[in-house]
């Protein structure tokens, strides 16, 4: 018959222990007025968010490991992993798509400014940038490139012929950088072209409207994008209150 040859004390202190842990997790808050230190719904909230993914990082590693080891067997010129450095591994990895997702994301920012917006955790389209706009008709949207040619070639004027690199070198108000009936979306602009040296799209509308997309091109004439065949080409001095007439094809 076998005997127990464990000091009587450790039988004792490892009941003691159990019996505290079992308390702990059994705990309740304090009543009849007794003190209570617990976390805030937010603490409590990110305490467990982070308790999630270092267990999935744990376990991700593990995984990770036993694969890689069992491929050892397969490949014997294969080194053998242990924990720490498939934890190591697993960490890295993570970084560099977090790094990957980071760019898709700023990526994405470029090529449509201000039209997301954040929504918890992650990011949707703004409504405002999708939804079509009232009241915006063709007409307004050729005045709106018309509007811009004139500030442009203003700018292109006063700097010998040259137009701005980049939005942020247009001498003036960032208002007339959007399109029309969406304030928070501006033309596609393409810095860098001389003016009339050939037609290429300077400022270009993004597809928001439903029925194709206009374009100011470098020669001043503003048509569809893409497309041959001018609307409008009146000359670099020509008033704002002439443009509308010329957009529709009449004479002032």
């Amino acid at each position: 018959m076998e005997t127990d040859d464990r000091p009587q004390g450790t039988t004792r202190a490892g009941a003691i222990v159990l019996v505290g842990l079992a308390a702990l997790v059994s705990a309740e808050p304090a009543a009849a007025g007794m003190p209570s230190i617990t976390l805030t719904d937010v603490a409590r909230a990110r305490l467990d968010a982070i308790s999630f993914f270092a267990m999935g990082l744990l376990l991700a590693a593990g995984a990770f490991r036993w694969l890689w080891n069992s491929l050892v067997r397969d490949v014997p010129w294969l080194p053998q992993l242990s924990y720490r450095r498939a934890l190591g591994w697993t960490v890295l990895w993570g970084l560099l798509f977090l790094i990957v997702l980071t760019m898709i994301s700023g990526a994405r920012e470029l090529l449509t400014p201000g039209a997301w917006e954040k929504v918890g955790f992650t990011y949707r389209v703004k409504e405002s940038a999708t939804a079509p706009a009232p009241g915006v008709s063709k007409e307004d949207r050729i005045r709106g490139l018309e509007t811009l040619r004139l500030m442009l070639w203003s700018h292109a004027a006063r700097h010998e012929g040259r137009l701005p690199a980049s939005k942020e070198e247009g001498e003036f108000a960032a208002e007339f950088w959007r399109q029309p009936g969406h304030s928070a979306v501006d033309y596609l602009y393409r810095g860098g072209l001389e003016i009339g040296k050939e037609a290429r799209p300077l400022a270009i509308e993004y597809d928001l409207y439903g029925d194709g997309q206009w374009a100011l091109y470098s020669d001043g004439t503003v048509r569809p994008f893409p497309g041959v065949e001018p609307v409008s080409a009146a000359a670099p001095d020509a008033t704002p209150a002439s443009q509308p007439r010329e957009a529709q094809g009449e004479q002032p």
